[in-house]
């Protein structure tokens, strides 16, 4: 039965990618027809799913949902980048730091690589970044922020560690993952030539945006939310519901999007219109 139980995983798995069918969906049906074939009854198998745990990352993903929807995580991201200016070298680093950050607030890993990657490599084809470089690192970045107790994928490492005794680590899971992470991120750095990037003389300027009142408040909505958590030791996933309703209330982001990008468990990148500007380049030194 163990092996039929992980064959089943394997086809959830296979079915989300090929069929684009939701793996979380998948499972709990054949969770049911595993138990059934095994004797369990329904109350047996209803034990089995944590509402808590379902509670917490719902809340979470529907609250970056909205962010993600209105571009508040997108330009926020933009914005980070541009305080390199002209020091090239330090774009890998602040993409690597900024995931790790983002990915600690809450998304998790998944969501943060979806919502760096895209920005990630249409800034190395306009900078002439190696997209090996700035995707390894953001990858890297997004699984050391996703080990954070305020993040989905933190919190499932934490309830598992929980189930065998291990309890009030979060904050050694995250220091030992951020520090493990970065040491891979430091050679993938050096490695790649990050520290030989030097911006052309003819760099041009990218205009951005500045925030409108809708991103203002979600960006303060989640750090509103952190606080609470941090500070007060409320449920991560009951506050996010509760930053979440007052953000629907004051029409911040549409939430019948939100609704659907949660239930498919998947986000969607919107490209931020900026002003025209010249081609960026840039070139590295001999070492």
């Amino acid at each position: 039965m163990a092996l039929l139980s992980l064959l089943f995983l394997l086809l959830a798995i296979f079915l989300g990618f090929v069929r684009k069918m939701n793996t979380g969906l998948l499972c709990i049906a054949f969770a049911l027809v595993l138990g059934r074939m095994s004797g369990f009854s329904d109350a047996v198998i209803m034990k089995g799913f944590n509402s808590s745990l379902f509670i917490m990352l719902l809340g979470v993903t529907y609250l970056f949902s909205m962010a993600q929807i209105n571009g508040s995580l997108d330009l926020l991201a933009q914005k980070v980048i541009a305080l390199a200016g002209r020091r090239v070298y330090l774009i890998p680093i602040i993409i690597y730091v900024f995931s790790i950050v983002l990915a600690a607030l809450g998304p998790g890993s998944v969501p943060t690589m979806a919502i760096m990657m895209v920005f990630s490599m249409s800034l190395a084809a306009e900078m002439k970044i190696s997209p090996v470089l700035l995707s390894t690192l953001t990858v890297l970045g997004s699984c050391a922020g996703g080990l954070s107790p305020l993040a989905a994928t933190g919190i499932i490492g934490a309830n598992l560690c929980a189930e065998f005794g291990l309890t009030g680590i979060e904050n050694d899971f995250l220091l030992n993952g951020v520090f493990s992470f970065t040491v891979y991120a430091v050679i993938v750095y050096v490695w790649l030539g990050g520290y030989k990037l030097r911006a052309a003389e003819d760099v041009g300027e990218k205009v951005i945006p500045s925030f409108n009142r809708k991103q203002l408040l979600t960006i303060a909505g989640i750090v509103a939310m952190v606080f609470m958590v941090m500070l007060l030791h409320i449920n991560v996933g009951l506050v996010s519901f509760a930053v979440a309703a007052v953000l629907s209330f004051l029409r911040v982001s549409e939430e019948a999007k939100a609704i659907i990008i949660k239930a498919n468990g998947t986000y969607q990148n919107k490209r931020i219109h900026t002003a025209p500007k010249r081609p960026r380049q840039t070139r590295q030194t001999s070492s």
